[in-house]
């Protein structure tokens, strides 16, 4: 199994099955890593063969403005995929097929709205009119969990259908962000911020059955075996889909993506 986890520089890291096994035990220093930038990037995500990364870079730093890029996994053969930093394209996130979801501004309303487009950046189409950051795809592709701006500094989230159809997945006080589904479809995991800490939630996609899963926990994602993984306490934290189980990777990461390899 491989790993991509990112902050400010993008690393790769590499553990073995039985150590990726929430049930088993696992090595808290198992996971080590190299890098592939030496300067900032941002939102880093492994395509489905495990071949190329795609990840957002701005071109300076603190700014909003931002394009997507992608590489090797090796860190070879760097291209810009959007061209148009001035458009804020952020958090791309790999489709099933292949193609690249991501947030743009290039239509010229003011708002982060969803993207699709090509792995080499060709065939850009806007899915939808209205406020969708960090996209992330449902696994048949038919739908998009994403946070959206509900007032100043405060987020919920929606579903987004392939047709541009919005509906509200959560419309609580606090704010929800970081959304991602579950590889059977059933679940989308999100974190809650509760002021004094984010509180890691799932929630299936027609609204019902909220439960908290973690008492902390951000940037959360799925490895290829249906574990959930995000950053929290003591680094990378692999648990079973209701939280059960959980191990922790003494790696200190944001934004990881989990391939297999």
């Amino acid at each position: 199994m491989s790993t991509l986890c990112g902050n400010r520089d993008l690393v790769t890291g590499y553990i073995s099955q039985q150590q990726s096994d929430a049930n088993s035990e696992m090595n808290p220093n198992a996971l080590s890593g190299r890098g592939l930038c030496g300067t900032p990037q941002h939102d880093p995500d492994l395509s489905p063969d495990g071949t190329r990364i795609a990840y957002r870079r701005n071109p300076i730093e603190g700014s909003d403005q931002a394009d997507i890029w992608s590489m090797n996994t090796d860190g070879t053969d760097k291209r810009n995929l959007t061209n148009d930093s001035a458009a804020s394209n952020w958090a791309p996130a790999w489709m099933p097929d292949g193609r690249i979801a991501y947030s743009s501004m290039k239509s010229g309303a003011g708002v982060l709205e969803l993207w699709t487009m090509a792995a080499d950046g060709s065939d850009q189409r806007r899915v939808a009119e209205g406020w969708c950051e960090y996209a992330q795809p449902s696994p048949d592709s038919t739908e998009f969990v994403c946070a959206a701006a509900a007032s100043r500094g405060h987020y919920d989230l929606v579903v987004v259908a392939a047709n541009g159809q919005r509906r509200t997945l959560t419309a609580t006080p606090p704010t929800e962000f970081g959304p991602t589904w579950s590889p059977d479809g059933e679940w989308i995991v999100f974190s809650r911020d509760l002021e004094s800490s984010w509180a890691l939630m799932r929630i299936h996609p027609d609204g019902s059955g909220e439960r908290q899963i973690a008492d902390e926990g951000v940037f959360a994602t799925w490895n290829p075996d249906g574990y959930l993984v995000w950053s929290g306490p003591g680094g990378i934290n692999v648990a079973n889909a209701d939280g059960s189980g959980r191990v922790v990777l003494n790696y200190d990461a944001e934004f990881i993506s989990w391939g297999d390899d």
